[in-house]
């Protein structure tokens, strides 16, 4: 069974970052986009540039909030964009030392392969208001055993 779980785009109109001792997270099957992050990116973009938008890069900061938050969601079988320590995506982005304008985050339970992910996004009108946020340069993207995690921002402020 797939979950989705939806989250309006959050928009900052200033530059932050938030500070906060993390907890260490058990070790699970985790890889950036199932060990392909090139072939994300591509799928990532085909949808965006099909669409007249400007394509996203990876940012090396959202791959680590979005891994962390992934790893968190798996560990501790819940589907929330709440962390179990009770952090927020903006605190998340934070902790890994980007400095934003804007952040949105998609997070996902149950598909197979990057392609049957972003499909489903697309599906869900919140989900698919964040990939296709013309305020989104930057993305992360993380799988940790059934749960990914898409942040995507935009760290020009």
């Amino acid at each position: 069974m797939r979950y989705l779980v939806f989250l309006g785009l959050m928009i900052m109109t200033a530059c932050g970052s938030a500070t906060r001792t993390e907890r260490a997270l058990v070790p699970l099957s985790v890889s950036a986009a199932s060990q392909n992050t090139d072939s994300a990116g591509t799928l990532l973009n085909n949808i965006r540039t099909a669409r007249a938008l400007q394509p996203v890069t990876q940012s090396p900061k959202l791959v680590t909030a979005a891994t962390r938050h992934a790893r968190d969601l798996a560990r501790t079988r819940r589907l929330s964009h709440r962390g179990s320590d009770g952090s927020s995506m903006i605190e998340r982005a934070g902790r890994s030392d980007y400095a934003y304008c804007f952040v949105a985050e998609n997070i996902a339970r149950g598909q197979p392969d990057t392609e049957a992910v972003m499909r489903d996004w697309m599906a869900s009108p919140g989900h698919r208001a964040n990939i296709l946020s013309p305020r989104a340069k930057e993305f992360g993207l993380a799988r940790a055993d059934d749960t990914w995690v898409l942040v995507l921002g935009d760290a020009s402020c």
